[in-house]
Parts: structure tokens; C-alpha cells; sequence
């Protein structure tokens, strides 16, 4: 009975690990289409805080998109910028309340 039991584990280990691979490889599919395709973007470009291109990196591969011109790039990399984007003007944001509450603490002493 015990000796059942452990096939039937290991079978059901085995079947888990196939599938873990396949979801893999699929991501990895996808992440090879997304590459292939490409689409054009501009980044903004001024003489001071953005005036460097930009390194995008993704599982090792990475380019450097030129500031100031439109350029054409696979789509997985400009969605890292698009990404990076969203996050810094959250960071923004974040950074705006906090200050706003602080003032408003700052003001009650």
C-alpha cells in the first residue's frame, strides 16, 4: 500500500515539473515574439536631467535607446520603459503626499 502511494506521489511530481516546464517555455515564446516585434517610440531628451540614453535591459539581452530621435525597438523593451515610466510617477506622487502631510503635521506645532 505504502509502495502505491509513493508511485503515485512521484508520478504526480513528474506531471508538476512537465507542466512547470511547458509554462516556461511558453513565457519563453511569448518573450520571443514580443522581441521580434517591434515598435517605435521617442524618449524625451533636454540638456540636463535627461540627456543620456537609456540602457534597457531584459534576462541578460540588453540595448541602449538613443534620447531625442525615434528609433525602433522590440516591443518587449518598450514596455520596460513604458513600465519604468509608470513606476517613477508613482514614486512622484508618493513622494508629493508625503510631504503634503507633512507640512500639514508641521503646521499643527
Amino acid at each position: 500500500m505504502a509502495r502505491k502511494n509513493n508511485t503515485e506521489n512521484v508520478e504526480t511530481t513528474v506531471v508538476e515539473n512537465v507542466a512547470k516546464e511547458a509554462t516556461v517555455e511558453e513565457a519563453t515564446v511569448k518573450n520571443t515574439k514580443s522581441e521580434k516585434k517591434m515598435v517605435e517610440i521617442e524618449l524625451f531628451k533636454d540638456n540636463k536631467d535627461y540627456k543620456d540614453d537609456v540602457f534597457v535591459c531584459i534576462n541578460g539581452k540588453n540595448i541602449v535607446v538613443k534620447r531625442g530621435e525615434k528609433v525602433e525597438i522590440p516591443e518587449a523593451y518598450a514596455k520596460v520603459i513604458a513600465q519604468s515610466k509608470k513606476q517613477d510617477n508613482a514614486a512622484a506622487d508618493l513622494m508629493a503626499s508625503k510631504q503634503d502631510e507633512y507640512r500639514k503635521e508641521a503646521a499643527k506645532h
